[in-house]
Order: structure tokens, then sequence, then C-alpha cells
């Protein structure tokens, strides 16, 4: 897998979470078509999004035009910018047995429950704690020299010790922020779950 089927791959991913789940039927795709012309104005046809995700068998790169317009569905300007910003953060694939993704110290935002908080610190003075309000879906509720501030809505699947703290998307004031990353180059340093009842 090259670098371009890399960015590609962590589009999806990106465009899976904005959706709240997977693609993996013809429901799937028809959600994300009008999700997509409601966020963008834009179209994509359902044919198109199945060979993009491997539903349909498909010798061909998608076009510029179609990662274009998942890339401003997830808040970019265009593929090129996507790229741009992504590039440093999708790494070359390696051997299996280094794939770090689900460790025993992530925690999967799904798993959550409605109203569960989560402070997440890194740098030594950086910090934010979120609450969960939906599927993968917080609302920041207090942040600490970083660019989120109360009240962003911030969707993001998982947090992981030493890895950099990403939202898929972030949501302010009714409007996208696009996506955001923190915590690049040494990851997150303290991840404090605090449980439905608990002060």
């Amino acid at each position: 897998m090259d670098k371009k089927d890399n960015l590609i791959n962590h589009l999806k991913q990106l465009t899976e979470a904005q959706l709240g789940h997977g693609c993996h039927t013809p429901g799937d795709f028809d959600k994300l078509i009008i999700r997509i012309e409601k966020k963008t104005g834009e179209k994509i046809s359902q044919s198109t999004l199945k060979r993009l995700w491997g539903y349909v068998a498909y010798p061909h790169s998608p076009s510029s035009n179609v990662l274009s317009i998942l890339a401003r569905f997830n808040g970019f300007s265009d593929w090129s910018s996507f790229c741009k910003t992504s590039a440093g953060h999708v790494e070359n694939p390696v051997a299996e047995s280094d794939s770090d993704f689900l460790t025993p110290d992530a925690t999967a935002t799904a798993a959550m429950n409605i109203g569960d908080r989560v402070r997440i610190e890194w740098g030594r003075v950086k910090s934010c704690t979120i609450e969960k309000i939906g599927t993968e879906t917080f609302i920041v509720v207090s942040s600490t020299n970083i660019k989120l501030r109360a009240g962003d809505i911030v969707i993001s699947p998982l947090f992981s010790l030493g890895k950099p703290f990403y939202a898929a998307s972030i949501c302010r004031d009714g409007h996208s922020a696009g996506a955001y990353v923190s915590a690049r180059e040494k990851g997150i340093d303290s991840i404090i779950r605090i449980t439905t009842g608990e002060d």
C-alpha cells in the first residue's frame, strides 16, 4: 500500500467517524450521500462510494474530484489540502507486529456512556475535559493552552496514550472548524476517565 492509498484510507476513516459508523451496506452509503450533500452541496453517486470503499471491485484510483468532495465533507478545502495536512500523520505501512492502534490503554469512545467525561493531558501544560453527548461525539467542558474551547463539539473514535489527540471533526458555534490534531510529537500523556455518577 503506497502513501496515496494510506491517505485515502485515512480520509475514509474520517468520513466514517463523521457518519458515526462504518460503510458496509447500501443503506450506509445512502446515508453518507445525504450527509455529504447536506454539508457540502455536492453529490457523489452510490456506485462511486461503493467502489471507493471496496464494496464492489474497481481497478482504478478514485478521481481527485471525488476525493476533494470527501475532503470538504471533513472540513478541508480540497484533496490537496487534506494531503498536506495529513501527510505527517499517516505513516507508511509497517510490519503487523509493530501495529499498536488497539493497545490496552486505548479508550474506545463508542464504549463509553452518555454523560461520561474524559480528561486528556499532554505536554505538561495542555489538557481538555470532554463529555460524551452521542456516538463518538463529545462537548468540550474545559481546556487549557490548546485551540479547543468550551462548547466545541468533537467527534473522536479513540484516545490512546502516546498517540496524538485527534478529532475527525470540530463544530464551533454551529459551524464546522474542520479536523483537529494535537500532541503530535509525543502523544497523549494521561487519560483520566470519569464515568457517569463520579465527581
